[in-house]
């Protein structure tokens, strides 16, 4: 909408406040020196122009533009909320304007225009982007609010180019509503500009707007276009821009900002029990010194550049399920009580006329408490001295400034303590293409479904499997498939064990003699040692894919595959099969609880639940197993000859091997060689022509 200035002169601030209502509305002056404002000559070339910020506010997009319409002759696009369109490349100029200079997403937009090779000029009052545009030289200007004579501001007025003072044109008029906008709230606190609440908690304007005192904020947006229409304030009304509106989610109707009484924490206090510090210093120091490990390293960056422009946390809601704010008013002398217990009288007048706020205390600050008052807070209980601090909090990193910044705010000015030593953070379950799921895309999957088609352990393990720290992953029905395919394995490899074991009448553990096993026996045990190794490293490192995959190799291809095999038939010793088997259950329980606590149900001699059992130990015996590898390899070649060959699996061969210096041990383990590799007819010599 262009307003006509010459106009608008005519008119005193009363007249405009009778005629408009209770809007605050400043000009901005018509400014003549906007020709400082160039692009550079490097950035002749481009193709077409991308303007990212915010729109029609403090810089507006549309002044933006006006000042480069004269200068270049190329497609310009205004793109909102700092977003950068895909097709953007090293022939587009991207202008990345910012009233702050700080906010996350003008950080994102410039990254996102770096990464893209486009040529970038930048236009704010400051702070990082400021700094970042230093940094790798990009050009640009640095602008600050000036005022009037009256020492009123002019929003967005002045700019100063790197120290040079440069001017804007054409800027017209620009509605300031503090009360009903969180960036006009930001601007008038900056600006010492009067905030007025024009809009009352049922969406119609209040006593203070006049004529339109009673309409909704839609009929009286209506009533003053039509009245600045008689007035001739409007030149144009353009409508093909796009606008942001907050929407309710559940209602579809427009969302209006509200200044209202609230209850707050105030983080910039400085509080004797810090030592002068304050809460805001205290989110930070926890995990600058270390004291709070956060995993992946990388976010800590997130959580300072929240911690670091933390503002005063409001802690009430208007909402009905919550804990209720524990304040009472008095109705005869309007006290204030803050008390734990309910107050039967006020305690400045007595009166029992009381009233208790009707607010509820945000979520984040009652799960706040969470890793304490669990544990029997307030009282010095022996669960809360044994287990707290935590060691480890696993929770996703999309909460990491809200639930996890909370716990560490509460339970260091609470107890004086850090509430975990360590934070996992896990990414986003994603669906095969790699979009978020959501009800409107409908590419959601039910874990109760999942689950009753292929178990909780196939479910658990392909959320594991692939999973890294602070990543998103993808998860689908032929990944959890595949899980039941290994959940299938361990149960018939344990079902064939426990059948030998039940054939052969072993009603308990029997003992393994180290001085009579068999090379496939030390084999294994070697193979076993490594993993429970591996796995306690990789656990211990937080590498838990890593972990549940050396798991999910060791059972299928070392136990299954060969030991299985190898040992079949009279070689079997029974003593190896149950340690191995016992040690896998044990090391695959916390990835698979279900399946492995019911093997171990059937396993002889055992009556305790595999749950409480204590993780495995390292044997400290050497083992001399480095024939089996060979044996294996030359099976897997000829397997893979046949194959390649397209020879069937049910017909056997002849095969000839040339030893050399290995002719003696793989002779041992001829029987082997002709069994798995289906070989009719097997000569193993020294050496002899291919």
């Amino acid at each position: 909408m262009a307003i006509n200035l010459k106009t608008i002169k005519k008119l005193d601030r009363q007249q405009m406040y009778e005629s408009i209502g209770d809007l605050h509305l400043q000009c901005q002056q018509v400014l003549s020196e906007s020709n400082l404002i160039k692009i550079p000559v490097s950035y002749k070339s481009i193709k077409n122009v991308v303007i990212s910020g915010m729109g029609g506010s403090i810089i507006g997009g549309h002044i933006i533009k006006s000042i480069f319409n004269d200068q270049i002759k190329v497609p310009i696009e205004l793109s909102s909320n700092y977003t950068i369109p895909s097709y953007v490349n090293r022939n587009t100029l991207c202008i990345i304007s910012s009233y702050s200079g700080s906010t996350e997403e003008t950080i994102s937009a410039f990254k996102m225009a770096k990464k893209s090779d486009a040529k970038i000029l930048i236009i704010t009052s400051g702070g990082k982007l400021k700094r970042l545009a230093e940094k790798h030289n990009i050009p640009g200007y640095i602008f600050k609010p000036e005022h009037n004579r009256c020492g009123e501001p002019r929003i967005g007025l002045g700019y100063s180019i790197f120290g040079q003072l440069i001017l804007l044109k054409k800027s017209g008029v620009i509605k300031v509503t503090p009360a009903h906008s969180f960036v006009d709230f930001e601007i008038a606190q900056k600006n010492n500009v009067p905030v007025k609440k024009i809009i009352n908690e049922e969406g119609k304007m209040m006593a203070n707007c006049g004529k339109y005192k009673g309409m909704t904020t839609q009929e009286c947006r209506e009533e003053i276009v039509k009245d600045m229409k008689k007035m001739g304030l409007i030149e144009k009304i353009e409508d093909n821009y796009e606008h942001s509106v907050a929407i309710c989610y559940r209602c579809n109707h427009v969302i209006e900002p509200l200044t209202s009484d609230q209850w707050f924490i105030d983080v910039n206090k400085k509080l004797n029990k810090f030592g002068g510090k304050t809460i805001k210093d205290k989110t930070n120091e926890v995990i600058k010194n270390g004291s709070i490990e956060i995993i992946p390293k990388r976010f800590e960056k997130a959580y300072f550049n929240w911690t670091e422009n933390l503002q005063d946390w409001c802690i009430s809601r208007q909402i009905w399920w919550g804990h209720r704010i524990p304040v009472w008013y008095c109705n005869d002398c309007d006290e204030i009580i803050v008390s734990c217990e309910e107050p039967t009288e006020c305690t400045k007048c007595k009166s029992g006329n009381l009233k208790q706020d009707e607010d509820t205390l945000d979520t984040w600050f009652s799960s706040g408490l969470w890793t304490f008052s669990t544990l029997g807070w307030p009282e010095e209980t022996d669960d809360l001295k044994k287990f707290h601090p935590t060691q480890v909090l696993e929770t996703g990193y999309d909460i990491l400034t809200f639930w996890i910044l909370r716990m560490v705010i509460m339970t260091t000015y609470i107890l004086d303590e850090i509430p975990f030593e360590k934070v996992y953070l896990h990414g986003l379950i994603r669906d095969k293409e790699g979009r978020k799921m959501s009800k409107s895309l409908g590419n959601g999957i039910d874990p109760i479904e999942m689950i009753n088609k292929f178990g909780a352990d196939a479910l658990r393990m392909s959320m594991v499997i692939g999973n890294t720290p602070g990543n998103d992953m993808r998860l689908y029905e032929d990944k959890i498939k595949a899980y039941r395919n290994f959940t299938n394995k361990i149960w018939n490899a344990s079902r064939f064990v426990l059948g030998i074991f039940e054939e052969k009448g072993i009603t308990d553990e029997p003992k393994i003699d180290y001085d009579n096993l068999s090379n496939a026996d030390e084999w294994i045990l070697d193979k076993l040692n490594k993993t429970i190794k591996s796995v306690d490293e990789n656990l211990m490192k937080f590498r838990i894919s890593d972990a549940g995959q050396l798991l999910y190799d060791f059972l299928w291809n070392d136990f299954c595959d060969w030991y299985l095999e190898l040992s079949k038939g009279d070689r079997q010793n029974l003593a190896v099969l149950y340690f191995v088997l016992k040690n896998i259950l044990i090391l695959l329980h916390p990835f698979m609880p279900f399946v492995t606590e019911e093997i171990w149900s059937n396993l002889p001699g055992q009556k305790e639940l595999l749950i409480k059992e204590a993780y495995p130990q390292i044997t400290d015996k050497k083992y001399s197993w480095q024939t089996i590898d060979q044996i294996i390899g030359i099976i897997t070649s000829i397997r893979r000859m046949r194959s390649e060959n397209k020879i069937e699996p049910a017909q056997k061969i002849p095969v000839i091997i040339y030893g050399h210096k290995s002719t003696k041990d793989i002779k041992k383990n001829e029987s082997d060689i002709i069994r798995l590799a289906r070989v009719s007819n097997l000569t193993i010599e020294g050496s002899g022509e291919k």
